[in-house]
């Protein structure tokens, strides 16, 4: 008889047939179940579910064989941090998109418990990363896994339906998109043809490339704020308040950054060199516009 602890997001109230199904077929394969505390009450108060478990975890030391994560890649990073040393696999099943760690889909539960109770299964050892810092800039669980990605917002971050590696994938191929884009709009008003390619070509310093440019971006950042509008609202609907907002927003805006910061290796902000401005300056124009 196996022990299972399963943690979960408290965020999840629409997936009540997911958790149930889940809890059913634990109860079919015979095992001892063990619950976080707070995912318990979520369950008991806000769902009117009471699952039939064998133990509550209140602490974070505890005896099992396996611990489930119900939720996202955030709800797998914080049960990595309460099964800190312990040797205990876990499992993470997604309940919404599949993630880069929560990688079992809601429809799989099912077959995937059974090959987990067969013992069909590998581990896969990870590293998790802790960062320490002298002003606790990161609150809560300060903690990293597949990418180093931390968030200040565990909670925030949960209620994402895929994750950010994924979301940061989606935010800059539509900023390249819309970005090229509007260079096919200028194009179209140009009589010369211009060479804008953010890498290669001709790197000479041209003021109308630069205006260009700046012109693009805000086009595209304009655009994908109508984006991050509909994934915030479609997100958090009625929950939603000027904190996730701007959360949310900061996070993408993050994601921009990392990826524009890219387009030059020349560190130093100038005004007059290249063929394109600095991403530095872009960024400003770009978050400007989104806000």
């Amino acid at each position: 008889m196996k022990k299972v602890g399963i943690f979960g997001s408290e965020y999840q109230a629409d997936k009540q047939l997911v958790i149930k199904r889940l809890f059913e077929k634990l109860a079919s394969l015979e095992a001892e179940v063990f619950v976080d505390r707070d995912f318990y009450l979520f369950l008991t108060d806000a769902l009117n579910y009471e699952p039939p478990v064998s133990g509550i975890l209140t602490s974070d030391e505890f005896d099992l064989d396996v611990a489930l994560s119900l939720g996202g890649d955030g709800t797998f990073l914080r049960t990595a941090a309460r099964v800190n040393k312990q040797d205990i696999p876990i499992l993470g099943i997604n309940t919404g998109r599949l993630g880069f760690l929560a990688d079992v889909a809601s429809n799989d539960i099912e077959d995937t418990l059974d090959e987990l109770f067969k013992n069909y299964y590998k581990t896969e050892e990870r590293t998790l990363l802790r960062l320490h810092t002298e002003d606790r800039v990161f609150h809560g669980y300060n903690y990293a896994l597949n990418d180093f990605i931390t968030s200040k917002e565990p909670y925030l971050v949960d209620r994402f339906d895929s994750s950010l590696s994924y979301l940061a994938f989606q935010i800059n191929t539509q900023f390249t998109y819309y970005h090229e884009l509007a260079h096919l709009f200028q194009f179209s008003t140009i009589s010369k043809e211009q060479e804008l390619q953010e890498i290669g070509g001709d790197d000479k310093f041209d003021i109308i490339k630069h205006k260009l440019e700046i012109n693009a971006d805000t086009y595209s950042s304009i655009c994908i704020s109508t984006h991050i509008y509909q994934y915030i609202n479609k997100t958090f609907g009625n929950d939603i308040n000027q904190d996730f907002v701007s959360k949310t927003i900061t996070i993408f805006g993050v994601c921009l950054l990392e990826y524009i910061i890219n387009f030059t290796s020349e560190y130093d902000l100038y005004f007059d060199k290249y063929s394109h401005p600095h991403p530095l300056i872009r960024l400003l124009n770009i978050i400007l516009n989104i806000n």
